[in-house]
């Protein structure tokens, strides 16, 4: 009876430590391997996406990596190919702000403006930024609903810093537009 114990109590103790994730061994190359990843994402993002994938290998209960994937492909202008990584770093982690907002470019990228919407409004629970409230604003306008573009567009121009000049004035001009149509 002991005997059958101990081996209860060792693949317990087995399964336990496997759910836990990546070994700190693991854990810490994986992080060497994403911050070089990053420092080669705009030269040479074909060796950025290689070594997120390894990271995301090796630890792959770390949101970043999963998300910094969906970066690149998101950057090669593939967003059919990013939108799983971005999923996945936010099924990794709930509260991931980054995740739903790239989903959301990925998702407006391709079209998928209700999904954007969604995406875009759980990103703004966790990272209030004015990028999400121009995106909501654009996206809100290609379903036809004037209303919250207009009130997305004001959010942006009320919480954007002065250095997004360019992009206020857009947003103004945008108000103008939909007004017509409101």
């Amino acid at each position: 009876m002991k005997k059958k114990w101990l081996i209860y109590f060792i693949f317990f103790i087995t399964i336990s430590a496997c759910k836990q994730g990546a070994s700190a061994a693991d854990a810490k190359k994986a992080a060497e391997l994403n911050q070089k990843g990053i420092g080669f994402l705009q030269s040479n993002p074909e060796a950025a996406l290689i070594l997120f994938k390894e990271a995301r290998a090796l630890d792959p209960g770390i949101s970043d990596y999963a998300n910094n994937i969906g970066v690149v492909y998101l950057d090669q202008k593939k967003p059919d190919k990013a939108l799983p990584y971005f999923l996945k770093s936010t099924e990794i982690d709930s509260k991931y702000g980054r995740g739903y907002y790239n989903e959301g470019v990925a998702c407006q990228g391709l079209g998928e403006n209700q999904k954007a919407i969604v995406a875009y409004s759980k990103a703004l629970k966790f990272i209030p930024s004015p990028e999400i409230y121009y995106n909501l604003g654009i996206v809100y306008s290609r379903v036809k609903n004037n209303k919250e573009a207009i009130a997305s567009y004001r959010k942006f121009i009320g919480s954007a810093p002065a250095s997004y000049g360019r992009a206020i004035k857009d947003a103004k001009e945008k108000i103008k537009e939909l007004g017509n149509k409101y």
